[in-house]
């Protein structure tokens, strides 16, 4: 079971804060039902760019920044820590404001960098791998069908 937390931000609207997501399924589960995802866990953030979920990503390690140059996403994220936390604020104001669009470039680029993510695949240990691959490739189906 998750356990999180709520925290009212300046805007008015409610974050929640997951201290420990159980399972994969569980974590695809809350991505896909929130506004954006704000964190430094490395299969959190691939998973939420796969759902499509807006996301800040922390770079806390080299590999944040270089999967996330490799699918052209990288201005999603913020070196950590963080040096000024207005910028941090501007950040998730821009995502609420341009959810759609960036919804859209997100897809956009996935899309395009096909072969950047089955690399990024082969860097992963073996048992997410296998998951993610069957994931992305159920989101592509549902995706193009319709």
């Amino acid at each position: 079971d998750c356990r999180y937390s709520e925290k009212k931000m300046r805007n008015g609207r409610y974050a929640i804060i997951y201290n420990s997501v159980p399972d994969i399924q569980d974590a695809v589960h809350i991505l896909e039902n929130c506004e954006m995802f704000i964190g430094n866990r490395l299969h959190m953030i691939i998973t939420a760019a796969l759902n499509r979920t807006p996301f800040i990503a922390f770079e806390y390690a080299p590999k944040i920044k270089s999967v996330l140059e490799s699918l052209s996403l990288e201005k999603y994220s913020m070196q950590w820590p963080i040096a000024d936390e207005k910028e941090l604020y501007n950040r998730i104001d821009f995502i609420i404001n341009n959810r759609n669009s960036i919804i859209e470039e997100i897809n956009d680029k996935l899309y395009s960098k096909h072969q950047g993510l089955i690399n990024l695949y082969k860097k992963m240990d073996y048992f997410f791998m296998n998951w993610l691959i069957l994931y992305y490739i159920n989101c592509f189906s549902k995706l193009y069908k319709s």
